[in-house]
Parts: C-alpha cells; structure tokens; sequence
C-alpha cells in the first residue's frame, strides 16, 4: 500500500494559501533558524558566481521556496498562545541539502548572460510542459538528449530520473507499507518488523481561501450553496467550537472507489485509491482536481472489500493527530505558523462501497441504511431478490392512499416512518456486534439476528467526534439516478434480460393477487403475456430511437447520445452516469409524454422534476422539505405503475434524499462524479503494467510538486491559469466607456461582409440607441418632443427621427461644450459604417454561440437564444434562433455586436407556445417580431430546443440551462484583501438546473387510473 504524506501540506494559491510543510525526521532536534531572514549567499567554499546573480536576477521561483523555507525553519514559541508545534525538529541533513541545491539553482541562470530562466525555473517550466502534455518518460528523456546535443554549453540534465531530485528537494514522498495479502493486518507500528502475519501466517514479503467558508461565505439562512450552510456543518461548530474559531482549520471529505486500472473486464484488476476534499475553498475552487488529495492507494488485484479498514488505519491515525493535537503549518497569506487542525466530516461513495466504510451491509432485507431496522422488504418468490415498496408508511397517518390496497401491494399500511438513529443509537447497535477478525483466509463468519446488517464496528469510530455528526456517509445521487434511469429505459424500451416487467415479476403479481389483467394467461397449453401501457412496442420504440439520435445538445453540455443508441436493432446502450442524469431530468418528460398514457406519464415526469430540483446548484431549505413530501407521493404513484421488481433498493433510497441534502448541502459536494472523472486520469498514470499501483504513485508525486510549483510561475500555461474552450473576449480595454462598445464578444471564423437592407440597418441602429443606458436622457428628451409634435403616432415618430436628431444635437453639443461629449457619445451619434460584417460563430458569457446554418451539419445546437422578459415586456420570455451574426463597425475601432435571430410567436397561447407545470413548447412554424429581429449579443441567453413528439407539427420543448462556471453568490465585503478566486475550467459540476417555476405535485384519490395491460397489441406467447 502507497501511503502519500499530501495531507501534511496543504496546496493553495499564491500569496493567498497553505504552504504546509511534511513530516520531519524526529531524531534531529538542532534548530538552524529562528524567524530571521535568510541571507541569500550560498556555497562557502569559494564559488560566488552564484551570488553574483542575486543582485541582478529574480526568478519565478524566488517566492515559493521563500515560503518553504519559512515553513520549514520557522522556530515557534512554546507557549500555549501560539500552539507550539508537538515535535520540535526540522528535516534530516540529506532533504535540507537538496533543497540547498534548489536555492543554488533558483539563482544560476540558465547560461551564461541569460536574465529569462535560471537553471530551476526552466527544468519546472519543462516539467510542467510533460505533465500538461501526456509525454512520455522516454520521449522526454529524447528530447533532454536533443537539447543537450544542441546547446552543449547548457546545464541540461541528463534524463527525467535525474530532474526527480526537484521533487526530493520540496519534500514531495510517500511510504509503501506492506500489508497482508489476505488484507489482515498492515506491516505497521508495532508490526513493522514482523516478518508473517500473526493471524493467517502469510508472508510479509508479497489559505486565504481556505478562510472563504467563514469570513466569504453569504450569511443567507434560506439557501445551501456550499456545504458551510448545511445543519451537519453549523452543528459542528457548536460542538466543536474551539474548532470553528479559526477557520483555517480543514473540514474533509473522503471518498473511496475501485476502478480497473486495465480497461479490460476480462482482467480484473481493483485498485482503491483513498482521497479527501478540503471543504473550506470556495464554490468555484471546490472540488477541483488540483485540491483533491490522494492519501491512500489500496493495491489490487481484488477489492479490499470489508477489509478495508485494515488499510485505512495509516489515515486515521493522521486525522487523530490533526484533530487532538494539530500540525504546524506555515500560512503563506499572513507570514505566519500556527496549528492546524482537520476533521472529517463525511464519506462520499457509491452503494457498494457505503458497505465497505460505513460496516452496514447494503444487501438483503434490511439493505436500507437509512431506514436500518426498519427497512420495509418484500421477498419475490420468482424474482429471486427483494423488493422495497413500503413508501405509504412515510405519508401522514390519515392520508387516503394507505387504505387503498387494491392499488399496491395488496395490503392496507399503518406503519410509521423509521426512526431516524442519532450517533448514540448506532453505537448502541454495534454494541450487539461480535468479535470481527479481518482478512480472507478464514471462513465467513454468519451473523446473528441480533447484530441486523452490521458486519464490523467502522474504524471512522476512533475518531472522537464522528458519533457527533449528523451525516456519517453520504448516498450517491448519481448511482441513483443511474439506477433509476436503468430501471425506468429498460422497462420502457422492454430490453431482454434488462427490463423488470418479465415472465417472472408477472408470475410475483399473481402472488400479490394485483393488478389481474397483467397476469400470465393460461389458455389450454397457450400461456401469454399481456403488454402493459408502461412499455414501448414495434414501431414505438423504433420511432423512439430516431426521436433519440435526433436530440442536440450545446456545446458541452453532454455526450453525443447518438454514439448510444442504435435505430436498426431498437436498442440504447452504453450511457454513462452523466447520460443517465441528463436523460432523466431533460429527455424522459418529453419521451414517455408522447407515447405513454397521462397518469403514468405525469408520475415520470415529476420524478424527474423531483431530480432536477435537487440536483441544483443552489437549494432552497423550504423547497427540500416540500421535496421530502414530494419524492413519498411520487414514489406511491411509481407502485401504482410499475411491478413489485421495479422497486429495488437504489429506487427506495431516493426518498432519503432530500433530507440529506438538508444536512449536507448541495448534492454536487457530495456525489461520486468529480471522483470518478479523477480516478479516470489515475488511468492514464498506469505506463507500467506489471506495477500499476507504484506508476500512480510515481505519477501522483510528480503532478503533485509540479501543481504546487505552479503556483508562483507567471508566464506559463498551468492548471490554475489554463483557459477554458469557451473563453470570450477577455478584458475589454474601455471599462468606463459605453456598455454597447464593451461586449467581451470572441469571434469564430472569417468575417464575411453583409449588406443590410436599408429598413435593416435603421432597425440595428435603432435598436442599439434605444438600449444604450448611457443615452437615456436624450431618448427622453426626445420622446417628450414627439408627445407634443406628434402626439398620434408618437412610437413610430420616435424611432424614425431619433437617430437624426441625437445625431445633430450631439455635433452641436461638441462645437458649444466639447468637454461635454465623449468619445463613445460621438461614434455612436455619428452612426455606425453602412457595410456590416457577419460571422458564423462566437462566445461570450463563457457560452458559443452558431448560427442556425452553421450547425447543420454539426451534432451540437448552438443556435438558440432567450431573452428574458421583464415589466416592459409583461415578464414574457423571448425564444428564437441565430441567423447571423452581426458586427457593427463605429468610428475609432468601436463595435458593436448583435444577434440577427428569428423570433418565434409567444403571443398566441393555443398556436404559438404551451406551458403546463413542467415544460414550454413553441411551435417554430409560427414567427413573430420579424421586423424587429436583433438583440445585443450581451443580452441573449442560451437554451436549446428539443421536439416536442406529444403532439404534431414542428412543436419545440424550450430547455434551459445556466454556465457551469457561473456561481450565485452575492456579493460579501471582502475582509482580507487577497481574496481573489479563479474560477477553474474543469468540467465537473453540474449547471443550475432549478431555472423553472416548481408545481406542486397532483394527488387523488386515485392518481393512476386501471387496467394496465394494452388491450390494442396481441400478448406475448410464451414457449411452454
């Protein structure tokens, strides 16, 4: 096992994070440094052409190893106000002189005469090159010999084995700790000279932003943006206030996943790395790749199992050591060391692996660990597995559904809500639990109806305040709504083998004595199978595949599903969980509205509305306890549908959802997608295949230094300064002139010229005064004068004459009060060139933008705009489509840019656009405002339009959707003035999805009406 000492040094940005220094050697206690400046001489004995630079020559570097060295030397005080460090020493004499050999480097410049790179600042600059650009060792070694061949003159190093002295130098490391290979104990502490295992006898030899969450973070009590706002979070600070009062120290999360190193299923092969989250950095720096930190890797070739704790007692320790007596810690921001102190909050996993850290099995009758003693199971005699269907115990005790058996299971239910169990309770539980020896050689020990579904007391129970929390292990939402997907797409398509209405679950349906018309029929040696109205059939699901491979999505926003679907054999495999999530919040209410019957229907789709509100960026407190009453209706109506198979344990857990989300915040801090897109980068560090846990770890160490070094470089692509594809036009130059002139537009392509029509033109111009703000008194000015002059057509007068008359009064104004007019002013009165150019594609607001012909031929749908409504407009949005792409060009190099667009009708109700509770279709064969066509590129939003298949024509479901790299936060005055946060390009959160008026769900008497066979297909026959 690879034991990564990265908890010990807490990354961060320039001048604004954690520098924090790693383990040091115990046994060497002389002190060096006392807090005083180093002088920057080097090399004693005789060599002072190193020093010589020093006065002439500053180098990238200069600042990072300022602040290891200050991290590393600094002599603390002993006394209790300044939290004295519990082992007075600094490193071993062998670390202390390579990063000698740094100083030495950070100040010899690369060759002779040469001010741009030290010898130091290029080997990282390079380095960073190779790990941003995949290379591998032997093509970099390649090109190191090409150098050196080139210029023999420089100090080039001979091989990237070599350049790994930077990494020794920094302190960057990790132990290997042997463990068991029957996973019994680890060869650690008081068995680290232990030549076999004492049990099965197998051989051996096999910050400043860290500070946002509390002086950035909104105080807003309604809203959960971050996890700083959940109740887990708030009633931690009150156990622990000692802890909360500096808020440097760490809150963690850890999460854990096996993943196969090897891409090939016929080769098992699981590797579990360990790896935490720091929770104090802001929404935008949060759970990005470059704060995650790998702690652990868990050696395969199988999973470690229930036997993983073995493993994780290297980390526990550590977060003992942290929590009781903290870690000296150089902070960067304020030139000081103080203690630091971390504590975990909670894990993130999927379901099996919940199993594995949290001790309750996630198997059998009692699989839900939230419901824990009073899961409700149902064993299926012919499915051969269990069934969770008791959702009618969680609606209030008198509501009317509980009575009505002959819609359920066949029962009535007075059952109560289980009880929700304290920390104290579960303690309580695993009291009953036996004595739990660890390893694989021994057989597996039975349980006892005494200890339920416990199979080990956690090792996270060492910690002294993990009974305190709130939230111990988090349900994944997005194995969740994976599964749920699955469940739903297979039955609806009736994919063989997949779906959960087969000969089996209609043979359980007649145990249950429900729903009679979908039972097997027996005519004389003829057995059949009714179709149920929840299927798709024939020619519905080959129309359902082609609805499918016609779906475009924007630039960005998810996989090309057509790659997942194939028309011919009316099958669709192979989606990914971020499939699955868009295809059950966007595309499954419009899907099963078009073919399947309106109850069932509306019961989907609020199951998919129900998702899309709790997988928003920012949650409403209020609207997640409407959501917990919500997801019981919903899951009610699902029994009234689906058979009794339908219904396994990740469908029951959604019902625990919402109230999580109130306990831990946002589910997007709290899901397996950011980990699961990391563990795909520990994919590609595998160039050894024979020991693919040491190339992670090699990989790991390396990207790591660099990460950190790449904080203080300034003219060089890295992880922090990387663009993103859809960057727009950047910092315009003229911040204080006319809000028209400064759209941060970036165009795509070849400019092509297009000649407007003269009614065109004047309606550009026009539109471009009447929505400058900065112009407003002239536009009122002038307005007044056509309420007198012409008081009959006072609009149209307006618009035609304004453009003339601002023109002439703004040149007499110039000759009068020159100071008076601005340059802006001048070049937008004086109008812009007759010729106009047109491009096809640009990207502003971090979104590209295409017009309606360029992606034609494209699989992307850049296409659509919205313009949001407001009082002037009767709060009606504006939907449309991108025909050209206009440049307006101004004296001085000033443009302007808008979007030429067809408008579709939202003014007629019946023909022209429909909204219900849950979606808005237009029909696009009906325009409108066509004399009015432009808008500034500034004020159109994104949306993309899907086909509406409930009805006929060209009806159009409006979708839309907020950047990911768009954050709500309201403003805070800042209280440290290096606070700035860049926001990362990673592709790893989901958009808000909560852009919509949430309806309140339809409840009756009897939501889902009966029969449920289709009485207009033929059954099945079924082979005797």
């Amino acid at each position: 096992m690879d034991w990564c000492q990265c908890l010990n040094r807490r990354r961060g940005k320039s001048k604004a994070k954690f520098a924090l220094h790693s383990r040091i050697n115990p046994n060497y206690t002389q002190w060096v440094f006392h807090g005083e400046e180093e002088t920057r001489s080097f090399n004693e004995d005789g060599d002072d052409s190193v020093a010589d630079y020093a006065d002439e020559y500053i180098d990238d570097m200069d600042h990072m190893l300022d602040d290891i060295r200050a991290s590393t030397f600094v002599d603390v005080p002993q006394d209790h106000n300044n939290l004295s460090p519990t082992r007075g020493s600094i490193p071993d004499p062998s670390p202390s002189s390579s990063f000698d050999q740094l100083l030495e480097d950070a100040w010899r410049p690369l060759f002779a005469g040469c001010t741009k790179f030290s010898k130091l600042s290029f080997i990282v600059k390079l380095l960073h090159i190779k790990t941003l650009g995949g290379w591998s060792i032997k093509s970099f070694d390649t090109l190191l010999n090409l150098l050196r061949s080139a210029f023999p003159d420089v100090e080039f190093p001979h091989s990237y084995e070599e350049l790994k002295s930077l990494e020794r130098g920094l302190r960057f490391n990790y132990h290997k700790i042997h463990a068991c290979p029957n996973d019994c104990i680890l060869f650690w502490k008081e068995n680290a000279n232990l030549n076999e295992c004492p049990n099965c006898k197998a051989s051996r030899w096999i910050a400043s932003d860290m500070r946002w969450h509390k002086e950035q973070q909104p105080t807003d009590e309604a809203s959960l943006r971050h996890p700083a706002d959940s109740e887990s979070w708030k009633r931690f600070d009150e156990e622990h206030n000692w802890f909360a009062q500096d808020a440097r120290n760490v809150r963690l999360g850890m999460s854990s996943d096996g993943f196969n190193t090897f891409n090939n299923m016929s080769k098992p092969y699981s590797i579990w790395p360990v790896i935490l989250v720091p929770y104090n950095l802001p929404p935008w720096l949060c759970m990005k790749d470059q704060f995650l930190m790998t702690s652990l890797i868990i050696p395969g070739p199988k999973s470690p199992g229930n036997d993983i704790d073995v493993y994780l007692q290297p980390l526990v320790d550590e977060l003992l050591e942290f929590w009781e007596h903290g870690v000296p810690t150089y902070d960067a921001s304020t030139k000081e060391t103080f203690m630091l102190h971390a504590a975990l909050m909670w894990t993130i996993n999927d379901f099996p692996a919940y199993e594995n850290l949290s001790g309750w099995s996630t198997k059998g009758k009692l699989a839900c660990p939230s419901c824990n003693v009073d899961t409700d199971s149902i064993w299926l005699k012919y499915g051969r597995k269990y069934c969770y269907m008791g959702h009618r115990r969680f609606l209030p005790p008198d509501h009317m559904w509980r009575m009505r058996k002959h819609l359920f299971n066949g029962r009535e239910d007075q059952c109560m809500p289980p009880r929700i169990l304290e920390g104290a309770d579960v303690l309580a539980q695993l009291q009953m639990l036996g004595d739990v020896q660890f390893g694989k050689s021994g057989r597996k020990r039975k349980r006892t109806t005494e200890e339920l579904n416990w199979t080990k007391y956690s090792i996270f129970f060492k910690l002294p305040y993990w009974v305190t929390l709130l939230l111990l292990h988090n349900l994944d939402v997005m194995h969740i709504e994976k599964n749920i997907c699955d469940n739903i797409l297979c039955t609806l398509m009736n994919i063989p083998r997949k779906t959960k209405d087969n000969i089996n679950s209609r043979c359980d349906l007649e145990i249950f004595r429900f729903r009679k018309e979908l039972h097997l029929k027996v005519q004389g040696e003829r057995v059949t199978m009714p179709h149920a109205l929840y299927t798709l059939h024939g020619d519905e699901r080959n129309k359902f595949c082609e609805w499918l491979t016609d779906v475009k999505f924007p630039d960005g926003f998810a996989s090309n599903i057509l790659h997942c679907v194939s028309v011919r054999d009316c099958k669709i495999s192979g989606l990914k969980s971020h499939d699955c999530h868009v295809f059950l919040q966007r595309l499954l209410p419009i899907a099963v509205g078009g073919y399947l019957r309106t109850d069932i229907a509306l019961a989907l789709t609020e199951l998919s509305t129900f998702f899309k509100e709790l997988c928003a960026r920012t949650l409403d407190v209020n609207r997640l306890s409407q959501l917990q009453i919500d997801i019981v209706t919903i899951l009610c109506k699902l029994e009234m549908i689906f058979p009794p198979s339908f219904f396994d344990v990740m469908v029951h857990l959604a019902v625990h959802l919402p109230r999580e989300a109130i306990l831990g915040g946002p589910v997007q801090y709290r899901w397996m997608n950011p980990f699961e897109r990391y563990l795909g980068k520990f994919k590609r560090y595998v160039k050894n295949k024979a020991r693919p846990e040491g190339s992670i770890a090699e990989a790991y160490i390396h990207i790591e230094c660099l990460t950190f070094c790449s904080m203080y470089l300034q003219d060089i692509e890295t992880k922090f300064t990387r663009m993103d594809r859809n960057i727009d036009g950047g910092e315009v130059e003229n911040i204080d002139g006319f809000k028209v002139f400064n759209q941060k537009v970036r165009l795509m392509g070849v400019a092509s010229n297009l000649k407007l029509s003269d009614k065109l033109l004047k309606e550009a111009i026009w539109y471009v005064l009447n929505n400058c703000t900065e112009i407003g008194h002239y536009l009122e000015e002038h307005y007044e004068k056509c309420k007198v002059h012409s008081p009959n057509c006072i609009n149209q007068t307006h618009q035609t004459e304004f453009p003339t008359w601002f023109r002439k009064r703004v040149q007499a104004q110039r000759i009068t009060n020159p100071l008076d007019v601005t340059d802006d002013l001048y070049a937008l009165a004086c109008g812009p060139e007759p010729k106009v150019a047109s491009y096809a594609a640009c990207i502003i607001n971090g979104k590209r933008f295409h017009t309606k012909q360029r992606e034609l031929q494209r699989r992307t749908q850049n296409s659509g705009v919205l313009v949001t409504g407001d009082e002037s407009t009767n709060n009606v949005d504006f939907y449309g489509v991108i025909n050209e792409i206009v440049e307006l060009r101004y004296m001085g190099w000033r443009r302007v840019y808008l979007f030429m667009c067809d408008w579709f009708d939202v003014g007629d109700p019946r023909r022209g656009i429909r909204v219900d509770n849950h979606m808005t279709s237009i029909n696009m064969d009906r325009t409108w405002y066509k004399d009015e066509p432009f808008v500034l590129a500034c004020q159109a939003s994104q949306c993309f339009y899907i086909r509406d298949i409930r009805v006929k024509g060209r009806w159009f479901v409006v979708q839309k959707y907020m950047n990911r790299n768009v954050y709500d936060i309201p403003p805070v005055p800042r209280v440290l003035e290096d606070m700035d946060g860049e926001s990362s390009d990673d592709d790893a959160y989901q958009e808000n999805e909560s852009s919509y008026d949430y309806a309140p769900l339809h409840c009756d008497g009897c939501p889902v009406s009966t029969p449920l066979n289709r009485n207009d297909i033929e059954p099945i026959l079924i082979d005797a």
